[in-house]
């Protein structure tokens, strides 16, 4: 099994790579990070989520589902992508959610034409991921954030 803050660091270097999405954080890539559990810092992934500064998408690790497909088991990592917006006054065109999310799953990954729905992440032990789910929430304060959602399939034992 891959350590999962390993394929979290992937995602988050593949979400970087795509222009349009790092246009959409102001031209800086460093606005889509992994969080990672630091054990001790007491930083909790609710308390980042709040935190995060907007434009800014935030990658964590959100569990591991054993499975089978076509007899052999199989392990689905769950990735969680938090993403808050920026306030879009005057910005021309305005980046909606909606839009977002349309440019985090379907814009060219590396310069190329294929996105991240149609590469492996960490060839060859992880396998193109199921299709991606999103919704939008609204946090204590009243303002908007989206949660998507990737599960990967990791086929073996690493």
């Amino acid at each position: 099994m891959l350590n999962p803050a390993v394929i979290v660091d992937a995602v988050v270097a593949a979400l970087q790579t795509i222009a349009d999405l790092a246009t959409a954080m102001n031209g800086d890539i460093e606005r889509i990070a992994a969080f990672h559990d630091q054990y001790g810092l007491n930083v909790p992934l609710a308390l980042a989520i709040h935190e995060l500064k907007a434009p800014g998408v935030l990658v964590a690790w959100e569990g591991t589902q054993a499975a089978t497909f076509n007899g052999a088991d199989i392990l689905r990592h769950q990735i969680g992508i938090y993403v808050r917006l920026a306030n879009q006054a005057g910005r021309v065109p305005p980046a909606g959610y909606d839009s977002i999310w349309w440019t985090i799953t379907n814009g060219g990954v590396n310069g190329g034409a294929q996105n991240i729905r149609q590469i492996q992440i960490i060839p060859p032990t992880l396998e193109i991921m199921d299709t991606p789910s999103v919704q939008r929430h609204t946090d204590a304060d009243g303002l908007d954030f989206l949660i998507g959602s990737f599960v990967i399939p990791e086929i073996g034992d690493n």
